[in-house]
């Protein structure tokens, strides 16, 4: 079995590049091997993206949030959308900016209507001061 990390680790490689066209296999391998936004563990809890986001250039993640916004509109699924807006909320930290992504800008509406009761929505509502 592979750890949570080994998932696609290829995948991780190209979008830790900014190819943001992988996102989206990404988080579906990710999210069928641990369809949690998180995992508790000894001694804390990790999340399911965090070793991509983490250390990631804010530029590359400015650039990502868009697709990851596409990503989370596409779920069915209510565990599987807290993991996608779980993503855009560590991509819109690792952007190191508050400033709303045009694409996400566009989303905004659908995304907000797509995700209310969801506790990364509001995670998401606070990195933007919306």
């Amino acid at each position: 079995m592979h750890s949570l990390y080994q998932v696609a680790a290829v995948l991780v490689h190209r979008v830790r590049g900014g190819d943001a066209s992988v996102l989206a296999e990404l988080f579906q391998r990710r999210a069928a091997h641990w369809p949690h936004h998180m995992m508790h563990i000894e001694g804390g809890t990790i999340g399911l993206f965090n070793d991509f986001t983490h250390d990631l250039a804010p530029e590359v993640a400015f650039a990502l949030i868009p697709t990851a916004a596409g990503v989370a509109l596409a779920q069915p699924d209510a565990e599987l959308l807290e993991c996608a807006l779980s993503l855009l909320v560590d991509l819109a930290q690792a952007s190191d900016t508050t400033e709303l992504p045009g694409g996400l800008d566009r989303l905004w509406v659908a995304l907000e209507r797509h995700a209310t009761g969801q506790t990364s929505r509001q995670d998401l509502r606070r990195w933007y001061r919306r």
